[in-house]
C-alpha cells in the first residue's frame, strides 16, 4: 500500500484586534467543532462539507494538557458521467452517478494553534476546503452565541430591575458583536526547506518573491525582518504587512538564498509567501505556501481518530526536532496556560 502524506498548517482565528481563538474557545470554537452535527454542513450544487465525530483530546499529560480537537473532515459528494469510451466505438454518449465520500484526519492543537492535515482516501478534501467549511462552523456558532448571550443578559437585567434597581443599563446586540466581531481565519500551509528547494530549482528566473506578513494568534515572531514588519506595520494601523523583492534585471533573483531566506521566516506559519517568475520553457510560474508545503509520508494511520490523533501529533513534535517547523514563542503562555487547564478540567479530558 502507497504511503500517504501528512501536512501541517498554522490555524490562525482573529476576533477583532484583541481577541484570539483561545480567548473564544469555550464559547464558539468548541461548540463550533464538538456541536458542529446542530449547525448547516457547508454546501453547494451536489456537495457537503462537514466534520463527522469530533472530539476534543488530551495529547499531553494531566499535569500539562496538550488540547486537540480531532475528527474526520468529509466531503460527500455525486460524480456524475456525461460519456465513456468504448474501444471500437469511441466516444459514447451514457449518463450515470456515483455517490463519492473521501475524508481527511484532522487534528487542531489549541494550545499552539497548529493544524495536522491527513487525507486519507483518494481525492481527499483540500486544505482550503476545510478552511471555508470551519469558517462557516464558526460564524454560524458565533450568531448561535451572541442570540444566547443576549437572552441570557437581558433576563438577568429583568430579573435586576424587578428587584428595585434601576440604573441597569440597556443590553444591545450591537454591544455584543462589538465585543466579539466578526472573525477572520487564515490557515496557512507550512513550507518545507526541500519542496521549496524543488519548486524553486523549476525556475529559469525568479522574478520576484512577496511576503505577507500575518496577524498571529498569540504567537510572538521568531524572525527579526517580521517582527520590524509588524512593528511598522503596527504603527501605521495596518492588519497585515507586506514586502516584495523584485529582479532588476533577466538573471532574477537570487535562488538558493531565496530557499534559505524563505524558510527562516515561513516555517512558523505566520507568513504568505508569492513566488513568481518563468519556467525553463518560458511559461509563467507562480507558488505559494501550498505548492511547497511541508508533506511527510506515513504509513499505517490508525482508522480510529483518537489513536490516529496521537501518531499524527508524534510526527508533528518530530517535525519539530528536526528543526523543519519552529514553535514561534507565545506572548502570553501564562494565559494560554490558564484557559487550556480550565478546558481540559470543565471538559473532563
Amino acid at each position: 500500500m502507497a504511503s500517504k502524506q501528512v501536512s501541517f498548517a498554522n490555524f490562525i482565528c482573529k476576533f477583532g484586534e484583541d481577541k484570539n481563538l483561545l480567548d473564544v474557545a469555550e464559547q464558539i470554537i468548541l461548540p463550533a467543532f464538538l456541536d458542529s452535527e446542530s449547525l448547516k454542513p457547508r454546501s453547494f450544487k451536489d456537495t457537503e462539507y462537514f466534520f463527522y465525530q469530533p472530539t476534543l483530546l488530551n495529547l499531553g499529560k494531566a499535569s500539562a494538557p496538550v488540547l486537540a480537537i480531532a475528527g474526520r473532515f468529509i466531503k460527500d459528494t455525486t460524480l456524475r458521467r456525461e460519456q465513456i469510451f468504448t474501444p471500437g466505438k469511441g466516444l459514447v454518449k451514457t449518463s450515470g452517478k456515483l455517490e463519492s465520500s473521501p475524508s481527511a484526519i484532522f487534528v487542531l492543537l489549541l494550545n499552539s494553534h497548529k493544524l495536522i492535515y491527513y487525507p486519507e482516501t483518494a481525492h481527499g478534501p483540500s486544505l482550503s476546503s476545510f478552511r471555508s467549511t470551519a469558517y462557516s462552523y464558526i460564524r454560524q456558532r458565533q450568531n448561535k452565541f451572541i442570540d444566547e448571550e443576549f437572552l441570557r443578559l437581558q433576563t438577568e437585567r429583568e430579573e435586576i430591575l424587578a428587584r428595585g434597581r434601576e440604573d441597569v443599563q440597556k443590553v444591545t446586540k450591537k454591544m455584543l458583536w462589538d465585543e466579539y466581531p466578526f472573525p477572520s481565519l487564515e490557515v496557512v500551509s507550512i513550507p518545507s526547506a526541500l519542496s521549496l528547494y524543488e519548486f524553486v530549482r523549476r525556475y529559469k528566473q525568479l522574478s520576484s518573491i512577496s511576503l505577507r506578513v500575518l496577524q498571529t494568534n498569540s504567537e510572538i515572531d521568531n524572525s527579526n525582518l517580521l517582527r520590524a514588519m509588524r512593528k511598522t506595520g503596527g504603527q501605521l494601523g495596518a492588519k497585515n504587512s507586506q514586502i516584495t523583492h523584485s529582479a532588476g534585471d533577466k538573471q532574477g533573483l537570487n535562488k538558493n538564498e531565496a530557499v534559505a531566506q524563505l524558510h527562516a521566516v515561513a516555517r512558523d506559519g505566520n507568513v504568505e509567501v508569492k513566488l513568481s517568475g518563468k519556467d525553463v520553457s518560458g511559461n509563467r510560474l507562480v507558488g505559494n505556501n501550498e505548492e511547497f508545503k511541508l508533506r511527510v509520508a506515513i504509513d499505517n494511520v490508525s482508522s480510529d481518530v483518537d489513536a490516529a490523533a496521537m501518531q499524527l501529533n508524534n510526527v508533528l513534535n518530530k517535525e519539530i526536532e528536526n528543526s523543519n517547523i519552529e514553535l514561534a514563542p507565545d506572548a502570553n503562555l501564562a494565559k494560554t496556560n490558564e484557559i487550556i487547564r480550565r478546558i481540559a478540567k470543565a471538559r473532563n479530558v
